[in-house]
């Protein structure tokens, strides 16, 4: 995770609209933030971290990560309880079942 030699000004990203990602890497690292870049096509895409004192715009290899997960916020949910019950449907679904 490299601070971007391509996208070196904040300013210039205020006229884009930006994507709220969480990317997970696969040694467990987790970063939140906005990304102006996404694409699936391309080997990187560009994260602003949430961090405000944070200045640096990272570089981030899909090759790297785990998983990316596209988000409506950064703020999280502090009561939220996962869930615990499984239902039947999905159960299949997530075998590859038909229903």
């Amino acid at each position: 995770m490299e601070p971007s030699p391509s996208i070196k000004d904040k300013a210039q990203l205020s006229t884009m609209t930006p994507n709220f990602v969480v990317a997970r890497y696969k040694n467990g690292k987790i970063i939140k933030g906005s990304t102006y870049n996404f694409s699936p096509h391309r080997e990187v895409f560009h994260i602003v971290p949430r961090e405000k004192e944070i200045e640096k715009i990272f570089e981030v290899s899909f090759s790297e990560l785990k998983a990316v997960f596209f988000v409506k916020s950064l703020e999280g949910r502090r009561n939220h309880v996962p869930s615990k019950v499984v239902l039947e449907e999905d159960e299949n679904t997530r075998r590859g079942g038909q229903q």
